[in-house]
Parts: C-alpha cells; structure tokens; sequence
C-alpha cells in the first residue's frame, strides 16, 4: 500500500507550529472585529491572544493569485548500511517513474545524493557528539557531503544514469543510521557556499530519507536490533530527533518552502513477495515518519512492492506541496475556515495544516495557474 499525506483534521491540528510556502506573491489581509464593517486593512499579527474575549475576535480574510512555482531542490539521505542493498536498487531502478510525473509540472528540478553514515574518523571525546559509539577508529562517512561531490539538474537521460549511479551508495557504511542529521549537515553545508548550491534561494526543499531502520538520533537511547541500549552503557549522549530538524529547516526556510519525506519500514510484518521479504524491516522508521507529519511530506513503506508508483505518488505531492497557502495569522479555531476559489466555496479537497499554518489542497485539486484563492478565518 502506498502512503501519502492523508492525515486527519483533528491529527494536523496537534501538530508543532511550522512555516509554509505561499503559493503566490500576490497576497492581500484585512481583518475586522466581529460586527465591523467595512474590511480595513492591517499588518499581519504573528499570533493570537488565546485569552481575548469571542467575542472580540478579528476576522482575517487573504486574497492569493495561483501563480507557477516549479522550483524544486530534492535531498535524498539514503542508507548505506549492510541490510540496503535491494532498497537502493529499487530506488535506483525506478527514479525515472519519479522524474517523469515531475516533468508533468514542469518542475525545474536539481537533486543531490548523500548517506545516513555521520561517523567522524576518529570518535570525538565529548559524549553529546557519539554518533557511532561503538569503535574509537573507523571509517569516515559522508557526513552531509554530496556523493559524487555534484548536484544533478534537470530530468533528462543524463540526470537519470547519474542517480542510477550516486544512488547505489553501496552498504560499507556504518550500521548507525543518522538520516535526520546527515539531512541538517547536507543543507548546512549547502548554505555557507558548499554541496554545489543543492539549496537554491525561492526554490522547494524536499528532504527524502531512504532506510530500513529507525533514526540512530534517537535510536541509541533505545534498545537496537542487538539489544543494546548505547545511552544505558553511557557510550554516548547524541541525540537529535525529528523536532531538531524540524527546527532548523524552519530557520533556513522561514517562509516554510520545506518537507520531509520518508521512505521507512512501517511494519516488521511483510509478505514474502516485498523487497523486505518474510521478516520485512530491521526496524519501523518512527522517527523519520514523525518528521514527514509535522511537515507534511509524503510517506512511502519501503517494503511496498512497488516503487514505480510510489515514487510517482511522491513527484505529484510534491506539486502539490509547492502550491500551498501561507497564513497570515494562526487561526484562532480552524474550523473557522472558509475557503473560495474563483468565488466558488470549496468545502473538500483540501486541508490546514496546523504545522506549517497553510492551506493545503490535495494533488488532485490544485487550483488551475490564475486562479484566486480567498481565504477567511477567526
């Protein structure tokens, strides 16, 4: 089965606070009291009093003109651990299914490759920097660096041998799995004249994590496959959760242009037909699905059969994602919400996302390029 962003109204809500993308430039605000007219027009308020009176609440009305934004910078953070070797496969295999419905938007695309392997050469002395708390010595990972130190632009045959390529990352690398911290340190390093220019300013930032386990961010205070609980040993302090990355994508991307996506193992309990086979995957990826809710990215089992769809799936929320609506203002009640388009009062087919503050239509109704939007709410 293939997963999407399909999350109920009352799921979202109790989601932490993020930043969308508007889906255009041209936005206009008013608001009123309860009982005024006409509308005035007023520079937005970051929040709400929850304590104001009902009454006293202000009505907020915007106005948006769909435009086209089709900028789009895709990070995968792929696993190269010994158990990977048939999910880099499949990705690889198939990421023209993934490029194909991205080039039905016309989305100007660029995408960079890098590991979850975050391993130092030599293991640092501070125990809040123990990533890989199991050898003093070992291998060095990417650490955030691009494979293949480039970016690949554009959709056609040349971008698609060369992720075929990068993405085969092999399975030498460390079985700490570090996919939300390999994804802070590739968009760092990007952003301070690193990784090729990967972060382009005005453009889409989706982060897609790729593994077969739970996130080692939060992974080494718990039980792993072998039992061992690394923070019980006192090995190490590292820990860096969904809410971290979350955080920092927010700082980098304050107008909220971001997600994370997970393609994870969503339980241990597979048929024998699945690329995971009977015993499905080492671990279910908790962690990094709970990124992907509060952002709003997509989903994927990474035990589904297949992944030609599901990537496709991806491409198309994608567009989706990039053509969301930024609120002004938290809405005091959500379901206060009214929402035209082109006049017209749309009651289905889309949805607030309380964790990036933005109104968020389903792939399948986007509103057509020159359509207004107008949104109300208290």
């Amino acid at each position: 089965m293939i997963l999407s962003r399909k999350f109920s109204l009352n799921t979202i809500w109790l989601l932490a606070s993020l930043l969308p993308i508007a889906c255009s430039d041209k936005s206009d605000f008013s608001e009123r009291y309860r009982g005024e007219d006409p509308f005035y027009v007023s520079e937005p308020e970051s929040q709400i009093n929850e304590t104001d009176d009902p009454g006293s609440l202000r009505l907020k009305r915007q106005r948006f003109e769909q435009s086209k934004k089709t900028n789009l910078d895709v990070l995968w953070v792929i696993d190269n651990s010994a158990s990977m070797s048939p999910y880099q496969d499949q990705l690889a295999s198939n990421i023209d299914a993934f490029l194909q419905a991205a080039s039905d938007w016309n989305a100007d695309i660029q995408m960079g490759v890098t590991s979850t392997d975050m391993c130092e050469a030599v293991r640092p002395s501070d125990p809040d920097k123990i990533m890989c708390p199991d050898r003093a010595q070992t291998v060095a990972g990417l650490r955030g660096r691009l494979a293949g130190n480039r970016v690949i632009r554009g959709m056609g045959e040349d971008a698609r041998s060369e992720f075929f390529r990068l993405a085969r990352l092999g399975t030498s690398g460390s079985s700490f799995e570090h996919g939300l911290t390999a994804a802070k340190a590739a968009v760092e390093a990007s952003l301070t004249g690193n990784n090729f220019g990967l972060v382009r300013d005005n453009s889409f930032l989706s982060v897609v994590i790729v593994s077969d386990e739970e996130d080692d961010g939060v992974g080494l205070s718990k039980k792993d496959e072998a039992g061992r609980n690394w923070w019980a040993e006192g090995a190490t302090r590292y820990k860096f959760r969904s809410d971290d990355l979350i955080k920092f994508l927010r700082q980098v991307r304050p107008d909220g242009a971001f997600s994370v996506s997970s393609v994870v193992g969503l339980s241990r309990k597979q048929s024998l037909d699945s690329p995971c086979g009977a015993d499905g995957t080492l671990e279910v990826g908790a962690e990094q699905l709970r990124a992907s809710q509060m952002s709003g990215g997509f989903t994927l089992d990474i035990c589904e059969s297949d992944w030609a769809g599901g990537l496709q799936a991806m491409a198309d929320d994608f567009s989706a994602q990039v053509s969301s609506f930024k609120l002004f203002t938290v809405p005091q009640d959500p379901r206060s919400i009214i929402l035209k388009v082109d006049g017209l009062v749309i009651e289905s087919g889309w949805r607030y996302i309380d964790s990036r503050q933005a109104i968020v239509f389903d792939v399948d109704t986007v509103p057509d390029f020159g359509s207004v939007v107008e949104v109300e709410y208290y």
